[in-house]
Formats: structure tokens, C-alpha cells, sequence
């Protein structure tokens, strides 16, 4: 049961959700159509869309259902596909120091300082995370 300072919360933020679930519904809209156009059960399309993070690999994915089996090929497009939100992960956590580094050294010569930046975030972060992940390993 939600108390009242989550439901005020709730009400809050709704109407701002409201174009990401337009548009949320739409594209399964238009992935349960093509689905069913490639002769593909209902049962498929619940379970590649709740099991499969990136939506373009959902649509390949039903070519790689309805083409020749091909299971090292489709391993290996399925990580390369996917491994594209790794980099907008780096991209976000750089951001900030790729901008100081414009700030300070101009467009001219920010990508070295940028990236040398980026990698004193990692070496800085690298004993934390590695103390967390012993810690998670330990309760384990």
C-alpha cells in the first residue's frame, strides 16, 4: 500500500512520463505488428521483448529466428549490437571532464586531457569498486 507522500510523488511525476510511455507503446505496437507479420506467435513477442534490452536487437532478432541457423554468428551481432550502451555509459561519466577540458584547453586540444581525465576517474574509482565487488563476493 503506497502512504501518501509516495502517491503525492506518484501524481507529480506522471504527467511527465506520460511522452516516453506514448511513445513506449507505439513502438510495441508497431514490434507486435511486425512480429505477427513474420508469422511469429504472441508467445515470442512477449518474451524477446521482455528479455532483450536494446530494441534494434529485437528487431533483427526475428530475422535470426526466421533465417538459416546460424548460432555463433548471431551470438556474436547480438553482443556487437549491444555493446554500444557501453560506450554511452563512458560517454555520460566523461561528459563532465570533456567539457572542463574544452573550458580549459579549447576545441583544438581537449580530447587528450579528456581521455587521460576519464582514465584518472577509472584508476580513482578502481579500489572502491574492487572493495565492493569482494564485499558483495563475501556475502555471497
Amino acid at each position: 500500500m503506497l502512504h501518501e507522500q509516495q502517491k503525492k510523488a506518484l501524481k507529480a511525476a506522471f504527467p511527465h512520463t506520460v511522452p516516453i510511455l506514448t511513445g513506449f507503446l507505439f513502438l510495441g505496437f508497431a514490434y507486435g505488428i511486425y512480429m505477427h507479420s513474420a508469422g511469429l506467435s504472441v508467445v515470442y513477442t512477449f518474451f524477446m521483448a521482455s528479455l532483450i534490452y536494446g530494441g534494434s536487437l529485437e528487431l533483427l532478432a526475428v530475422g535470426f529466428l526466421l533465417g538459416p541457423f546460424a548460432p555463433l554468428e548471431t551470438l556474436f551481432l547480438a553482443i556487437m549490437i549491444q555493446l554500444r550502451h557501453l560506450f554511452y555509459g563512458i560517454a555520460m561519466l566523461g561528459l563532465g571532464v570533456s567539457i572542463l577540458s574544452l573550458v580549459i584547453f579549447k576545441a583544438e586540444h581537449f580530447i587528450l586531457p579528456a581521455m587521460l581525465g576519464i582514465l584518472g576517474i577509472f584508476l580513482l574509482a578502481k579500489p572502491k569498486l574492487e572493495r565492493q565487488f569482494m564485499e558483495a563476493k563475501v556475502s555471497l
